[in-house]
């Protein structure tokens, strides 16, 4: 009796063992097949209950990671590939996914180190240089991502989005004929996103090319009706093409999607004047009529001027220049050269970019004025998801120890007006 009851033990233990395996197979095929077809929800519930089964499962650890990710849970991920490298610390796979959690976690140190370790494991990853490559855009560090791109597709060059990355790259350094060669080359390749069209018809603008340009604006206004970039861009493109009825006909629809009717004047028949602080330390010529605000300081001499009624220097409004003067860099921030007082403005810049909605960089450039380095560039920002759209010139001039900003700035809608406004700002500026 007791032989039959070990026999009969035996045969139910390995009976349930299994049944058991039986039903991971079937959790984990569920789990495939969802993950297939990209129900992630479904995916992960499955791969779960394999798990729950069977905790030892580095490929469900590794499958329930990137449904993880897809549905932008990146902690579960996270914590689903740091499961899968404690048990292979080998897995090229992993590192570079789990690169990709820390990546959209704002954990760009140990994103990078995951991708070196990634590359390190398999020097042949091509999505590897790309992740990498995209850290580094995230970084400001553009010629080490070039590098990466510039591998990936040698390495693989079926992944359109490498190509679309590289051109986004090349058109920021004003390669405008690498960007075009990109773009396209990822459009042929079925890349076809509104951005890639609306970049494409960037580059052509910048390349004269203005019929073209208008071309990809309307791609990407068939795909987002409702893009006001594109809108914008378009509007301008007509103008350079002396089409001005259909110019007037897109700032008519930008106006209407903002729910504004504008009645701004012609900008040949505005009077300008002069506008300067009391010592005279920097004066520029804007609309008569605008109104002014000043904050003068030792230090820091600022002034707001705008259409909008503003007395005093923190009003807010959407329409208007802001001018600061820093003196004494030195005592206060310990920066004195002009390379030190630039590089100490653009990571200012790099770290109140974070608490946007959305920040876009269009174009930069670089050059000299009044014995100063400066640099200027075109962004488009908005603070919070429900606030107005602002499209911005930064104009920055630093000398030893000195730092002068500038913003011009006017809401998405307005900005095609405004822009020949503040052109002639700029022109007129005077720093002494």
């Amino acid at each position: 009796m007791k032989f039959s009851k070990i026999i009969l033990s035996l045969t139910i233990t390995l009976g349930s063992f299994l049944l058991l395996n039986a039903q991971v197979d079937t959790w984990l095929q569920k789990g495939q097949t969802a993950l297939f077809q990209k129900k992630f929800k479904d995916a992960v519930k499955h791969y779960s209950k394999a798990l729950q089964i069977d905790s030892t499962l580095t490929d469900a650890y590794y499958n329930r990671g990137l449904a993880y990710l897809y549905m932008d849970n990146f902690i579960g991920a996270l914590n689903d590939f740091n499961k899968v490298i404690s048990k292979d610390s080998l897995n090229a796979d992993a590192f570079n996914n789990r690169g990709l959690a820390h990546g959209y976690l704002d954990k760009i140190a140990e994103s990078m180190n995951d991708f070196n370790k990634a590359i390190e494991l398999d020097s042949g990853f091509s999505m590897a240089y790309f992740n990498r490559g995209n850290a580094f855009m995230s970084m400001n560090r553009d010629n080490d991502a070039l590098k990466d791109f510039n591998k990936s597709i040698d390495i693989d060059s079926s992944n359109p989005a490498v190509f679309f990355q590289r051109g986004t790259i090349h058109y920021s350094q004003e390669n405008f004929k690498n960007a075009l060669y990109d773009f396209t080359k990822a459009i042929k390749m079925g890349f076809k996103t509104p951005k890639i069209f609306y970049n494409l018809g960037n580059t052509y603008f910048r390349l004269n090319q203005f019929d073209k340009a208008v071309k990809n604006y309307n791609e990407v206004l068939k795909l987002d009706s409702n893009d006001f970039d594109a809108l914008n861009n378009r509007a301008i493109t007509y103008d350079k093409l002396g089409q001005k009825e259909k110019a007037e006909n897109d700032r008519k629809k930008l106006q209407k999607m903002r729910g504004v009717v504008s009645n701004l004047p012609p900008v040949e028949s505005l009077k300008f004047k002069t506008f300067s602080t009391p010592g005279n330390n920097y004066s520029i010529s804007l609309p008569d009529g605008w109104n002014s605000a000043l904050s003068d300081s030792s230090d820091v001499i600022e002034l707001n001027i705008s259409p909008e009624p503003i007395k005093k220097i923190r009003d807010p409004y959407y329409t208007g220049v802001h001018l600061s003067l820093n003196l004494n860099m030195d005592k206060h921030w310990g920066k004195s050269s002009p390379d030190e007082i630039l590089d100490f403005w653009k990571g200012s810049v790099a770290s109140n970019i974070k608490e946007y909605y959305t920040y876009k960089e269009y174009t930069e450039k670089y050059f000299t004025r009044f014995g100063c380095q400066g640099l200027m560039t075109n962004i488009q920002i908005q603070i919070t998801e429900q606030s107005v759209p602002l499209v911005l010139y930064e104009y920055v001039l630093s000398k030893d120890n000195v730092l002068f900003f500038a913003y011009f700035q006017a809401p998405v809608t307005d900005f095609v007006y405004y822009q020949h406004i503040f052109d002639k700002a700029i022109e007129s500026l005077i720093l002494k």
